[in-house]
């Protein structure tokens, strides 16, 4: 028997920690003990009711959000003697997801469009790859023609989100595609499989 919970739509971090204005427009996020707490408390009712293994998942990459998924996690199975793991916080971790996450880099776009891709982290070809295969609609008009945005790292890329009129995205929005999308969420959704058939194995 498998349960599967609805999507928590808040996270730690988000385009806020670019600009440096804790109030964004487009961000609406939680405390990192506020995350804890409820990702906490959901996993020790889960266990309570007798579930042996608890799997979260996510496509959030702010390593607060992470940290504090990882820390819930931690104490529900330190606590209830069952396993709850932090799947997507390991993602990077193994190398055969990095390669083949470059590798469908390097099929779907040229080697300039990587190029401007390197910090591909807030709205950019990346995600908006995931929304367009996912739910198409939630894309506003426009985005074929945004300019991308870069830098030289990732000191350069705070520097520009927090100059006036930057955009709201890191990347390059335009570069996107569903069919990148899908190709994707098909690879994460493989990677996550195979780890959650590694624990269940021990």
């Amino acid at each position: 028997f498998v349960l599967v919970l609805p999507a928590l739509p808040y996270g730690v971090d988000g385009a806020n920690g670019f600009s440096g204005d804790p109030i964004d427009a487009g961000t609406y996020a939680l405390e990192e003990g506020t995350l804890r707490d409820v990702v906490l408390q959901v996993g020790a009712q889960l266990a309570q009711n007798g579930f042996r293994w608890t799997f979260v998942v996510y496509t959030h990459g702010a390593p607060g959000h992470a940290g504090a998924i990882f820390d819930a996690a931690d104490a529900v199975s330190d606590r209830f003697h069952v396993t709850m793991a932090n799947l997507s916080g390991t993602m990077w971790s193994d190398p055969a997801r990095v390669r083949e996450s470059d590798a469908l880099r390097a099929h779907w776009f040229t080697t300039a469009q990587r190029a401007s891709m390197t910090h591909d982290i807030h709205a950019g070809a990346n995600e908006t790859s995931l929304v367009l295969a996912e739910a198409p609609g939630q894309v506003r008009e426009g985005w074929q023609r945004l300019a991308p945005v870069v830098g030289d790292g990732m000191l350069d890329v705070f520097r520009k989100a927090r100059e006036p009129g930057w955009p709201g995205y890191v990347g390059a929005p335009a570069f996107a595609s569903a069919g990148y999308g899908r190709a994707k969420l098909e690879s994460n959704v493989k990677f996550d499989v195979a780890l959650v058939a590694q624990a269940l194995a021990g």
